[in-house]
């Protein structure tokens, strides 16, 4: 009897930084794939459409793809494998490339990099993993701390300076997991801030008159961060960190 080896992959929803007061943006769970034949079931829509207009071809553009196979591509430096409608897999690519950290991208619903990709699997010994997958210095990972990642590649990148920040940074969100992440990770890059919990009465006034003073009206997604009183939007740690210097 001929056997059939199957490796699943898994692309967990993701919730960037969002609060209950404004629409949140959620990336769906795409379907279950089997590695040897790229043959995908039907899963939960991706991407919202006003999400993919932020993260397009132009913005974080794919290298061009390497040769297919598994020792070379381990020797090519930081090698991101993903799939297009993997929010985990956007968010890595958007926050290295705000980094100015060069990567290869490998989409695995491309059937040369798929067939390269499970291999590695294979190789490694792994039936089911979460997407995306690195290869950083010839040593994989399994969607690895995004921060970390970064700080360790940030002398690969044009930032190669040690990080110092010159500009004032105030974060506007509520106390919630998303918002402790994001503050979190302000943290981990060394970022120094102040955060004003709008749940507050008096700081959800001093806010409110910030926004309409800016222009905007209606709800907006927190996290807001102002640096130097200019007004971000929903920016990444990653972003903050860069615009603070």
């Amino acid at each position: 009897m001929r056997s059939i080896f199957i490796v699943a992959i898994v692309c967990a929803a993701v919730n960037l930084y969002s609060s209950t007061n404004a629409q949140v943006l959620s990336r769906g769970i795409p379907g279950r794939m089997s590695l040897h034949t790229g043959e995908q079931t039907p899963g939960l829509p991706t991407l919202e459409d006003e999400d993919k207009k932020k993260i397009t071809n132009e913005e974080v553009k794919s290298p061009p793809d390497e040769s297919p196979t598994s020792e070379a591509t381990t020797e090519q430096g930081l090698v991101i494998y993903g799939r297009n409608s993997c929010g985990f897999t956007s968010k890595y690519r958007k926050e290295l490339k705000q980094a100015n950290i060069e990567f290869i991208y490998k989409d695995i619903d491309n059937p040369a990099n798929d067939k390269e990709f499970t291999k590695l699997m294979i190789n490694a010994g792994l039936n089911s993993v979460d997407l995306p997958v690195v290869i950083d210095k010839g040593k994989m990972s399994i969607r690895p701390n995004l921060v970390s990642l970064i700080k360790n590649n940030m002398s690969k990148g044009t930032d190669t300076e040690a990080y110092s920040q010159t500009k004032t940074v105030i974060v506007y969100s509520i106390s919630s997991s998303s918002s402790k992440q994001f503050l979190g990770d302000l943290n981990e890059y060394g970022v120094k801030f102040t955060f004003k919990d709008v749940n507050s009465p008096a700081i959800e006034k001093e806010f409110s008159k910030r926004m309409i003073a800016a222009g905007f009206s209606g709800s907006v997604k927190l996290p807001i961060v102002l640096i130097d009183n200019k007004i971000y939007v929903q920016p990444s740690a990653v972003e903050t960190m860069q615009k603070a210097k």
